[in-house]
């Protein structure tokens, strides 16, 4: 089943001012930010990544569309690239054929969002989650 999904993502800041601290993974402010909790960050270097969990906290249901992005950054705040991470529910019967990964209920999904592309090694990132459809 294919979910429309209007795609709102902010374009990256080319230069974060004050720069962030080493290994520091931000979170965007955005139209979903209240509706999820994002936990475990962590930004890996090699490969680059951020990695952690998101659940939803404004009521229990299924996620069945989302999509978080990464802005990387060097030590100087200088954006090296982005990344982003995309899960979609292909619904009950689609879902007990296909048993891998992890099913995204109202306990959230681990996620990882790989850098594409990176101009440099990154210092720190900045996630958005600019697509989010629940039951």
């Amino acid at each position: 089943m294919a979910l429309p999904a209007p795609r709102s993502a902010p374009s990256p800041q080319a230069v974060l001012s004050p720069a962030p601290a080493a290994g520091e993974v931000r979170v965007q402010q955005g139209p979903f930010t209240d509706r999820v909790q994002l936990t475990g960050l962590r930004l890996s270097a090699s490969p680059s990544s951020v990695t952690g969990h998101i659940a939803i906290s404004s009521d229990i249901s299924d996620t069945l569309a989302l999509e978080i992005t990464a802005a990387y950054y060097d030590a100087e705040g200088r954006l090296l690239g982005t990344g982003s991470f995309h899960h979609q529910e292909e619904g009950e019967e689609a879902h007990a054929q296909h048993t891998e990964g992890p099913r995204a209920t109202g306990a959230g999904i681990d996620f990882t969002v790989p850098a594409d592309g990176l101009t440099g090694t990154p210092a720190s990132a900045v996630l958005t989650v600019p697509v989010l459809v629940n039951e």
